[in-house]
């Protein structure tokens, strides 16, 4: 018996519901921009909404990107109940090259990077393998 593939939806990311919430989002950010000069700096208006968010800081650009696990931990999850590894070292590394591609998509040089792990409760890092796993995904993709 065949499985269906596993899409955003089936994954429980509806993006005819996520949408409209990410326009808000950038509607209410585009109204607040202007704050930036107060402390002198300006907003590239056409990046927002992109892959990369840029600000003019005068002397030079920040470009900033915000990049998580997102639906790739399901997808490590079900191959972990069916072989017995985590496969976190593979996804850390995925998502710090796609947060790296976010970025240079504007020109930007990626300098640093913030770990960003949501997960819904504090029981999902008592799985001291899984931890293992990510963090030294992340680093080695550093």
């Amino acid at each position: 018996m065949s499985q269906a593939p596993l899409d955003y939806k089936a994954a429980g990311v509806d993006y005819t519901q996520v949408d409209p919430l990410k326009v808000a989002a950038q509607q209410s950010a585009r109204a607040t921009a202007g704050n930036l000069a107060a402390h002198g700096y300006t907003e590239i208006p056409e990046s927002r909404g992109e892959s990369a968010y840029v600000v003019d800081m005068g002397d030079f650009y920040l470009a900033s990107i915000t990049e998580c696990l997102g639906t790739k931990a399901l997808i490590a999850d079900q191959l972990r109940a069916t072989t017995g590894k985590t496969y976190y070292d593979a996804i850390a590394q995925d998502t710090l090259a796609m947060a790296i591609n976010d970025i240079i998509t504007v020109g930007a040089t990626p300098v640093s990077v913030h770990a960003y792990w949501a997960a819904g409760g504090s029981e999902w890092f008592s799985d001291a393998q899984r931890a293992h796993d990510l963090v030294n995904g992340w680093k080695a993709a550093c």
